[in-house]
Parts: structure tokens; sequence; C-alpha cells
């Protein structure tokens, strides 16, 4: 109920009388709706909702408020102690051994790890010495593969790693001179001997370092088929033409020493056919040999 003592409530009671009248004259007076009030409704609670959830709890304080999962409802399974598990499987751990086969990698027909190659055909046959028509290890791979009655071109290989493998013990050593670098490769012993450094991946155990070792070491002792061992190739880096020369063979490697644990790992090598190379007939190999080892 209105204050009537209040003059602006009065005006405004007067206003809406007139307003109503006007309407009412012009048949578009519509009396105000009545109010319905709703029910009021009651509030869920966090513990009308525990009680009305049966599944159970977990037990860890962090998750307290979620239901279990089936796995966490399953019954747990006794533990059984090994030596009771041991005896039930019918054996003994202690006793028990496992031999691994070793495991034996296929290449591909066009993988230098699927050919083979004759070393002593290579380098009795005309390329120690001998510096290559053209730049690059591709070359000198196709080369060496058609030397060894193999006719296959574009020969799969990794062109980044310093050392090369073919199928029988035979590896190909590559090495740059008078590049400089972190590492130095240099002849020894007035060329009878040359530095060699594996990959920064590399280490005593790596699989082609024992191969090394083992090839190396069998052909310094005399144990070494002709077809297998070691072949050096070096090119030099030609700085009027800022870049490298073709590689040129110098022969078969035998081992001399490494230091084991170093990284890279270090190794010395004997240069085999050394006394081929600085008696060699023809004057074109022995001075391309002394240009090397004055890099």
């Amino acid at each position: 109920m209105e204050d009537s003592s209040n003059a602006y409530l009065q005006l405004r009671a007067a206003k809406i009388a007139r307003n109503q009248a006007r309407l009412m004259e012009l048949g578009l007076f519509r009396p105000p709706p009545t109010s319905t009030a709703r029910p009021p409704q009651l509030k869920k609670t966090q513990n009308s909702a525990k009680r009305k959830s049966s599944a159970p709890l977990r037990r860890s304080s962090r998750h307290s408020e979620r239901p279990a999962t089936y796995l966490e409802l399953l019954p747990a399974e006794p533990k059984r102690s090994k030596r009771r598990s041991d005896e039930a499987r019918g054996n003994d751990s202690k006793a028990a051994t496992v031999t691994l086969e070793p495991e034996t990698k296929t290449f591909h027909a066009h993988s230098a790890r699927a050919m083979n190659i004759h070393v002593g055909n290579l380098v009795s046959g005309g390329l120690l010495g001998t510096m290559m028509e053209q730049t690059g290890k591709a070359f000198v791979m196709e080369e060496a593969a058609q030397r060894s009655g193999i006719d296959v071109g574009n020969i799969s290989f990794n062109k980044y790693s310093g050392v090369q493998e073919w199928k029988n013990d035979a590896l190909f050593l590559w090495v740059n001179l008078g590049n400089g670098g972190d590492v130095v490769n240099d002849f020894l012993n007035d060329g009878r001997q040359i530095t060699w450094f594996g990959g920064s991946r590399m280490h005593d155990e790596t699989k082609v370092i024992r191969r090394l070792l083992r090839v190396g070491r069998a052909v310094g002792n005399g144990q070494s088929d002709s077809s297998d061992g070691l072949v050096l190739w070096c090119r030099r880096y030609n700085a009027d033409q800022k870049g490298f020369t073709p590689y040129v063979c110098l022969g078969r490697l035998s081992y001399h020493s490494h230091e084991p644990g170093s990284r890279p790992l270090k190794f010395v090598w004997n240069l085999v056919d050394y006394d081929g190379l600085v008696n060699h007939e023809d004057e074109t190999v022995r001075s391309t040999f002394q240009e090397f080892l004055r890099s």
C-alpha cells in the first residue's frame, strides 16, 4: 500500500490512473497479470550427493572423492615368494640361462655391405698410389666394385663415415689431409705410419671398431686372407682450388696401436705397402706420395 503523504507517489498514481483510463477508452487496456510464485527449490548439497552414490570410494586421500574403478574393485592377488614361483614353474632361477643367437642383418643388393671385394687384387692390380679420375667416395666405391667383378652402379654406402665396411673382412679408411679441423691426421715415422680418428659416436665397443682391431691385427700377424684387409684412401686439401683432390689409394694397413677410451678414438696404423710406394716404378706415384707426406 502506497504512502498517501508522499507527493511523488500521489503524482505517480494519478498518472497511472489517467493512462489506464485513456487505454480503456481506446479499448487497449489489459489488466496486469497476477504473479504466480514458484515453489522454492531445495539446493543440492554435497552431503546429499554422497548419500546417493552407492559406488565404493577410493582409499587414497587425494582421490577420496572419486568412485573406485572396476580394476580397483577386484580382489588383490595374494603375493607369492620368488622361490615358490620358481618351484611352480619347475625350474631354478639361479640355474636358468638364456642363450641369445647372434643377430644377422640383411643388406639389399646395392649395399656395399652385401658385396665381397678382393683387397689384394685392388692394390696389386694398379690402384696403389694412383689418384682417382674423379673426386668423392662414390667413384672409389664403384671402381673397387668393378675391379672385383661386381657390375653394380650407384652403390649404397655411408658417405659421411670415416670407415666403410664390405661384406667380407675388407674395410676402407678415409683420411683427409691439410684441411685443419679439430683432429689432424698425420704421417709418422717418415710415412710408414698414419693416424686415424674414429667418429664422434664410436667407442671401444662399437662393432666397426672391434672389427677394425680384429682385421688389422690379423693382417699384422700374417693371418689374414689376401682378399681381406684394410685399405687406406687419402685426399689432400688444395688451398688454391679451395677443395679436395681426388682420393689416392695408399695401400693396405695393419694395426700398430690405439688409445682406448679416448674421444675420438685415436689409432696409429702401419702402411703395409710403404716400400711399394717409395720404390714404385712410376715416378708419378712416388711424387704423389711425397706430396701427401708434406701435407
